[in-house]
C-alpha cells in the first residue's frame, strides 16, 4: 500500500471513476473511513490522480456497462504504478491477456465484505478478469 499521510496516521488512497451515477458518490462516502478517496469523471482526470500514487482504481459503471478501448492506456498505467485495478458490475471484454490477469471484475454491488477485503488485501498476486461471487 503507498499510504498517505493524515492527521491520524497514514491512510492510503483510492480513486474512484465514474463518468456519472450517484453509485461512486455513495461508493466514496462508504470507503472514506478507510481511505482517501479521490472521486473522477474523466479519462485525463483519472490519469492525472495516478500521478498521486494510488493503492487502486475502482471503476464504477455510469452511462455504460461495457468499456471501450479508449480505457486500456488508462489500466496499463495503473498497472504500471503498482496501482491495483477494480472494475465493479462493467467490463472490457477486449482486455489483452496481460491485463486480464491484472484486473478484478467485481459485483457492481459487492457485498461490504467483499469490497473490503478485495482492497484491504495485501496480495499483489494476478487476478483474473472474471466475475466475482457476492452482490
Amino acid at each position: 500500500m503507498v499510504p498517505v499521510e493524515k492527521s491520524k496516521g497514514e491512510i492510503p488512497r483510492l480513486i474512484i471513476f465514474s463518468d456519472s451515477g450517484p453509485l461512486a458518490g455513495d461508493l466514496g462516502a462508504c470507503l472514506s473511513g478507510r481511505f482517501l478517496v479521490q472521486r473522477v469523471t474523466s479519462l485525463s482526470a483519472a490519469g492525472l490522480a495516478l500521478d498521486q500514487r494510488s493503492e487502486a482504481l475502482l471503476v464504477v459503471p455510469g452511462r455504460q456497462t461495457i468499456l471501450g478501448p479508449e480505457f486500456t492506456p488508462l489500466f496499463r498505467r495503473a498497472v504500471k504504478r503498482n496501482c491495483r485495478v477494480f472494475l465493479l458490475g462493467c467490463d472490457q471484454p477486449e482486455l489483452d491477456e496481460d491485463l486480464q490477469e491484472k484486473i478484478q471484475v467485481l459485483p457492481q454491488f459487492p457485498s461490504p465484505d467483499l469490497l473490503f477485503s478485495s482492497l484491504l488485501s495485501e496480495e499483489k498476486k494476478p487476478l483474473k478478469a472474471k466475475k466475482a461471487k457476492g452482490s
